[in-house]
């Protein structure tokens, strides 16, 4: 698969860097080239839901950056991008330990300890210049091992404390057994070799990791990384949303549990804050945003989501719709043809805005996705 100047295989991408050290549910990477030959070589470019940032990391090397912003709500994610930026060194050595399923269950208990995690996600959100690499490596480090969602969700207040909640953190409680198969994930993933063939493992993954973040650090050198509310970077003047010649928004919200008929739509509990009320009014709200934007000259926008959210009434604006296929991942392992992941990995869709380029091009990812 080709991304500009970037080699890249789906499943080992070899010596190419630009993708996040972790595994990203929902992530993006496979229609990356799709989503940027219908934006363009855009002025302004802003990823309010950034996650694993694949939009942005994987922008075209015949494209010029000028002002590009990523943002989450998630102290965490966004403070691994703004560690990754400044000292990728520091966080790739918090990140550089083996898979161990007691420091899973320690690592996240100190990470959501209750006023630590609360001062860290105030302090990101006051402080454009402050981040935490210790966090960022150790958030990076679990991430890449722990099986299922909501990771570092809830709190911890010591052992006993019925104020503890979430996944691993109440008395007695061990966390999620840490994932064991194949090859391992993100930091985890056996990889060649690039030291010195005379160091030992831990030494040797240590160069690879550090490369690979070193990597991750000169693609982001200039972009800005935000933290909070999705349209503190998509309606401020901060963002020269309206004096940009052409702007690109890559909008990849969170997606509903049910959809607009009131079925299932999706398994509940991915998100750190998955709660159906909250996510159904983020949807709609991304969606009003959309209609407002979408016929303004020079706003490229591209939507993400499920078939049946809703988002189809933005085709009445001459948005159009691009379906395509994910590869399934944990749904694979089952053998029901109607379990829920197996469904939603066909009902991924991402709607252009009207001013976006029209490439000519109608199909599928379907049949790609097949093969």
């Amino acid at each position: 698969m080709t991304r500009g100047a970037f080699q890249i295989a789906e499943e080992d991408f070899g010596h190419d860097w630009l993708r996040a050290p972790f595994p990203a549910f929902g992530g993006k990477f496979r229609v990356a080239d799709l989503v940027w030959s219908r934006i363009g070589d855009v002025d302004n470019w802003i990823e309010p839901f950034c996650f694993s940032a694949s939009a942005t990391l994987l922008r075209p090397a015949s494209h010029v950056p000028r002002m590009e912003t990523i943002n989450d709500a998630c102290a965490f994610v966004s403070n691994f991008w703004r560690a990754t930026a400044r000292d990728p060194d520091a966080v790739a050595e918090w990140c550089n330990w083996p898979v161990n399923e007691a420091d899973l269950e320690a690592r996240h208990k100190w990470l959501v300890t209750a006023a630590r995690k609360r001062e860290h996600a105030e302090r990101m959100r006051d402080d454009p210049e402050y981040f935490d690499a210790k966090i960022a490596g150790w958030w990076c480090w679990g991430l890449a091992q722990w099986i299922g969602g909501a990771w570092c969700a809830g709190e911890w207040n010591g052992r006993g404390n019925p104020e503890s909640r979430g996944t691993g953190t109440h008395a007695g409680d061990c966390a999620k057994r840490p994932h064991l198969g194949g090859a391992g994930k993100g930091v985890h993933r056996q990889r060649p070799h690039l030291g010195d063939a005379g160091q030992g493992e831990e030494a040797r993954r240590g160069d690879v990791i550090r490369k690979w973040f070193q990597s991750l650090r000169d693609r982001l050198r200039n972009v800005r990384v935000a933290c909070g509310d999705w349209r503190r970077v998509c309606d401020s003047d901060a963002t020269t949303l309206s004096h940009s010649l052409t702007c690109g928004v890559f909008l990849d919200p969170p997606y509903s549990k049910t959809t607009v008929e009131g079925r299932r739509n999706r398994d509940g509990n991915i998100y750190v804050n998955d709660r159906d009320q909250d996510v159904c009014a983020l949807v709609r709200d991304v969606r009003e945003w959309c209609a407002k934007w979408g016929a303004v000259p020079g706003m490229r926008i591209a939507l993400c989501g499920y078939e049946g959210e809703g988002h189809e009434v933005l085709e009445k604006r001459g948005w159009t719709c691009f379906a395509w296929k994910t590869s399934g991942g944990y749904a694979n392992q089952s053998d029901d043809p109607d379990a829920q992941g197996k469904i939603n990995a066909r009902r991924e869709r991402i709607w252009f805005s009207p001013q976006c380029i029209d490439t000519g091009s109608h199909r599928t990812l379907f049949e790609e996705a097949e093969v």
